[in-house]
């Protein structure tokens, strides 16, 4: 069982996660934003308070080397997992 984000906060790094994932802006959505890092950015990219990794795992998918950060403990944890291969 996950323990509560830092701060107080009741829900956890599972549900925050499970938020992002509802934030899913579509195959095309998606597409054009990966296609948007890889025309803006090159080689090691920093996703500072990255969160769960949502935008990372777009980053990483464009070809980019990225760096997350976050203050979190908890969204470090999350963006591991979403970073783990199926």
């Amino acid at each position: 069982m996950s323990k509560p984000v830092s701060r107080g906060h009741s829900i956890t790094d599972e549900e925050i996660a499970a938020h992002d994932d509802q934030r899913d802006m579509g195959q095309s959505g998606w597409s054009s934003l990966r296609t948007l890092y890889a025309e803006q950015f090159q080689g090691v990219v920093l996703d500072a308070v990255g969160g769960t990794g949502i935008y990372a795992s777009a980053l990483e998918a464009s070809g980019l080397d990225v760096v997350l950060a976050d203050m979190d403990e908890s969204m470090l944890a999350a963006a591991g997992r979403r970073a783990e291969p199926a």
